[in-house]
């Protein structure tokens, strides 16, 4: 698995997870994303 923190600006940022490809498994498909976006009211 690939992991990375990239950093957007002061207080944000993005965390991704790759899975790494497997020759058992959907050999040569494209597979779904998910994006979390948590959110709140910062004071």
């Amino acid at each position: 698995m690939l992991c990375e923190k990239i950093t957007l600006n002061e207080t944000a940022f993005m965390e991704t997870y790759l899975l790494n490809n497997s020759k058992e498994y959907n050999v040569g498909k494209k597979r779904p994303l998910v994006i979390v976006c948590p959110g709140g009211i910062h004071g």
